[in-house]
């Protein structure tokens, strides 16, 4: 991977350097602290080589990998294949390593497969085997085995103890006498098990610890000076140089630009601007001066040709290659991607692409994968959401550093069905603090190396929604640079048992410290209110020293929490937890001292921005009730609306006095709050006649269009159905009214659509669609996209007309290989809007209300997304009579 260098520019890593200094203080006296052989496979021509491994697997590739790598400028990549229960033997070779205490093995690697382990073939110089020869030589095993599809590393130490136990299992064995003196490393081993399919090993780096005689000489050492009679293989120009000491980005927060000024975007805590073109000269310019990043497409391939990337192009971070729909653009970005490495002066700097089909084969032609799409006001809970991306995090190459999709607000398609189903001109509102937090969370979930922020509108716009969101936005940023460190690290140890059911915490490590990200699972991402967080809650940590002090953190401020060990680790207790707060569980000070450093220099611009948002919360919600008339008659409502008023007084007290972190407490507070008169108005809303499965409910539709909107449907008469063979009772006719049947190839599944007459809903048959593994034996775990639908032909609508589109669905058993189940979807709301129904044992009703924004043609798909098989019957739509 080519971009891998600018993850880790040479800048003050505050709280991740102080913990590896700490650390490399504490280790023993014995430890070298400079490894004495290096090796980062940056050569032209790769180290490993397939050693023993009888018939049983067959070398497919041995290649240097340019693209996926950790360190230095390439990896090595190996495909092989073999069968389930073997093991093959990939070989190292290291020249001599004498067996001492202080030799220890470290290797960096990533494989299709769980199960690989680390091995050291140790020679006996002083022991001849009679039937080879030769000196014997023993497979020495270590403990850690690798866990698969991420980026690991593995390490093989106390040889000599482990010489000795292998050499009495030895000497038994070949009854000899097998003398020690004198043993020696000759080759690192990665056992690599085989299975079904391909399996792929990524070795990054190896280094040895010790003394090394006689090493290989294509060695690129980053930690330690290059051995005797090696050379660096990968050396950067001048040009690379500088950029390297240009580049303040170590994880990339992207805004999508919309033509505000540069230097804003850096006030609300973006390092990097997404543009959808080349830069000019005078942006390039004013990007280096303030030192942001850029992120935009590349030139075509006619202009880099002619020269079109020079040295003024050193701020833009990465190249962005678009999206990729189809095969056909696949095919088109590989070429374009080819000119791109061929011509880019900074051979370091990556290219990313957005994959929405053959993600695998994506990840193979570019650097970086940026995956997401609309969530955010879908028919998704966060946990659904958080599957989906590690859903498309798996189906691309192992070790592909990943950028995520954030969105700031609705979707294009979204923002025309509020405007469309409210009586007056509305903008569409932000995507809440609250809602952005669950989405960050879901990105460190898969690891995530960079964040991009989707936006349709100006972030500088004067109008309250936008400055809400940019308020927003803007304690998002502080929220994740305050994790960067950790994110650095890329390591996820375990999750942390919550006392909440529908709570728990990512547990993420750099060094000695331990920060945990606690999520709200089943948080929905249709509303904007965030759930309840106030009371007592508590979470159990393993793997964490006793000796380490625990602490509440949030951009306002940290604060110490009760901690106690416990069977199963370190329980915390917390009287209260913010919707936005972290635990910190640290014994170095010097990184507690790094962490309370950061957040006193950003806790007064937080504490503010959090009152300032919910004080504007506060002023729409009035607004609303006003409006109703409701709020006098309802105690609870009124409570919490004074609650508000309350916290946020008590806020401004805290501001006026300097105590920045019980402000921001205090506003979080007033957040709790005024999101439960969110919930009880949406209460009010939801006694209405909409049935199960409806989704005319929007999150930004003020609350009286709501219930208007309600009243309207339930008053207005509506007119025949629109859509001919919804009742799904004959074939011809289907064909006849223009459905049409589409499906996917996919490897490993088939599929079928029928009319079946099994307890069809009405009349004598329904519509079934099924999608199997052809072996179940083997059955696919991701289904990456839906294999079968089936669409209505296209019906004339007139602007301003309001559609009822209603069914009926069944599915038996719940959907397996994707979060989406069976899909209703019309071309008005497209996949943004689609109604999703994972499992319904019984016949489940189904209504979507749209409004055509233009006049233009409609129409109903019914896709099932995953394995399984659903029902359909009685489709209609009707066009409400206002």
């Amino acid at each position: 991977m080519r971009g891998t260098v600018f993850y880790l520019p040479a800048l003050v890593l505050w709280l991740f350097l102080v913990a590896i200094g700490s650390s490399a203080q504490s280790q023993p006296s014995s430890t070298p602290l400079t490894p004495a052989f290096t090796d980062n496979m940056d050569d032209g021509q790769t180290a490993l080589r397939l050693l023993s491994s009888g018939d049983s697997f067959r070398l497919l590739s041995n290649s240097i990998d340019r693209r996926t790598y950790q360190n230095g400028a390439g990896a090595a990549r190996i495909h092989l294949r073999g069968p389930a229960g073997h093991t093959a033997e990939i070989g190292y070779a290291i020249g001599r390593a004498p067996v001492i205490q202080e030799l220890q093995i470290r290797t960096d690697l990533v494989s299709s497969r769980a199960g690989v382990r680390l091995a050291a073939r140790i020679v006996l110089p002083r022991s001849i085997n009679p039937s080879t020869g030769q000196p014997f030589a023993l497979l020495v095993r270590g403990t850690s085995v690798g866990a698969g599809r991420n980026w690991e590393r593995l390490s093989l130490d106390d040889l000599p103890q482990k010489l000795a136990n292998h050499a009495r299992v030895a000497r038994s064995q070949h009854r000899t006498a097998l003398d020690e003196r004198g043993a020696y490393v000759s080759h690192v081993i990665f056992l690599t098990p085989g299975g079904s399919g391909v399996t792929e090993l990524i070795v990054d780096r190896v280094q040895v610890y010790g003394v090394v005689q006689n090493p290989p000489t294509a060695v690129n050492s980053a930690n330690a000076k290059t051995p005797t009679g090696s050379r660096p293989i990968f050396q950067r120009n001048d040009q690379q140089r500088r950029a390297a000491q240009r580049q303040k980005v170590r994880i990339p927060r992207v805004i999508q630009w919309q033509g505000e000024p540069f230097e804003f975007l850096q006030q609300l805590g973006f390092n990097t601007i997404g543009m959808d073109r080349m830069p000019t000269d005078a942006e390039l310019r004013q990007a280096e001066r303030l030192g942001v990043a850029l992120f935009c497409p590349p030139p075509s391939p006619l202009d880099l040709d002619k020269g079109a990337i020079t040295d003024e192009h050193n701020s833009v971070l990465a190249w962005n290659l678009g999206d990729q729909l189809s095969v056909d653009d696949l095919a088109h970005v590989e070429r374009w991607e080819r000119l791109v490495t061929r011509y880019d002066p900074i051979s370091t700097r990556p290219t990313v692409l957005a994959p929405q089909l053959n993600t695998l084969e994506a990840s193979r032609v570019t650097d970086v994968i940026l995956i997401g799409r609309p969530a955010v006001g879908a028919d998704v809970s966060l946990r659904e959401h958080s599957a989906w991306l590690a859903q498309r995090q798996h189906l691309a190459r192992p070790g592909t550093p990943t950028w995520t999709k954030i969105e700031t607000q609705p979707s294009r398609r979204q923002r025309l069905q509020i405007a469309a189903l409210s009586s007056a001109e509305v903008a569409a509102g932000p995507t809440s603090y609250h809602q952005l937090c669950g989405l960050v969370s879901a990105a460190f979930g898969v690891k995530s190396r960079g964040f991009y922020f989707t936006s349709q509108k100006s972030l500088d716009s004067t109008d309250p929604a936008t400055q809400r969101r940019a308020m927003a936005a803007t304690l998002t940023n502080l929220r994740i640079q305050l994790a960067e460190p950790w994110l650095l690290a890329g390591k996820e140890v375990s999750s942390a048992r919550a006392s909440r059911p529908d709570l728990s915490a990512l547990v993420l490590q750099a060094e000695r410290s331990h920060l945990l990200v606690p999520v709200w699972w089943q948080q929905n991402m249709q509303a904007s209110a965030h759930p309840r967080s106030d009371g007592p809650v508590s979470f159990v940590v393993p793997g964490v020293a006793e000796s380490s002090e625990a602490f509440l953190v949030t951009v306002g401020g940290i604060q110490r929490v009760r901690h106690r060990r416990v069977t199963g680790g370190i329980r915390i207790s917390l009287d209260q937890l913010p919707i936005d707060g972290y635990l910190l569980l640290s014994d170095d000070p010097q990184a507690i001292a790094q962490v309370t450093g950061y957040v006193r220099r950003v806790g007064p611009r937080a504490a503010r921005l959090q009152r300032d948002l919910v004080s504007m919360q506060l002023q729409e919600v009035s607004s609303v009730t006003a409006r109703l008339g409701s709020a006098n008659n309802d105690p609870a409502l009124m409570g919490n609306l004074a609650a508000t008023k309350t916290k946020l007084a008590e806020c401004d007290q805290y501001l006026k006095s300097r105590s920045f972190a019980l402000a921001y407490l205090s506003a979080d507070a007033g957040s709790t709050a005024i999101n439960e008169v969110q919930k009880q108005l949406s209460a009010e809303q939801g006694r209405g006649a909409a049935p199960q499965g409806s989704s005319i409910s929007h999150a930004w539709i003020p609350l009286p269009d709501q219930l208007d909107l309600q009243r309207t449907l339930s008053r207005a008469p509506l007119s025949t159905n629109l859509l001919r063979g919804g009742g799904f009772e004959d074939l011809a006719s289907l064909l006849e009214y223009g459905w049409r049947h589409k499906q996917l190839t996919i490897d490993g599944i088939t599929t079928a659509v029928r009319l079946s007459p099994a307890a069809p809903h009405s009349g004598t048959y329904c519509l079934e669609l099924e999608a199997r593994a052809i072996d179940p034996s083997a059955p696919t775990t991701i289904v990456p996209t839906a294999p079968v639908w089936i669409s209505s032909s296209p019906l004339s609508v007139r602007r301003g007309d309001l559609l009822e589109i209603t069914g009926v669905a069944r599915v038996a058993e719940p959907v397996v290989g994707s979060i989406d189940g069976l899909q209703i979807i019309d071309s008005l709301g497209g996949v943004d809007l689609a109604l999703r129904i994972q499992d319904a044992p019984t016949w489940q009703p189904f209504k979507l209300i749209r409004a055509a924004t233009s006049d233009t043609e409609v129409t109903v798909t019914i896709a099932l997304s995953g394995l399984g098989k659903a029902q359909v019957d009685d489709v209609a739509l009707r066009v409400v009579r206002k």
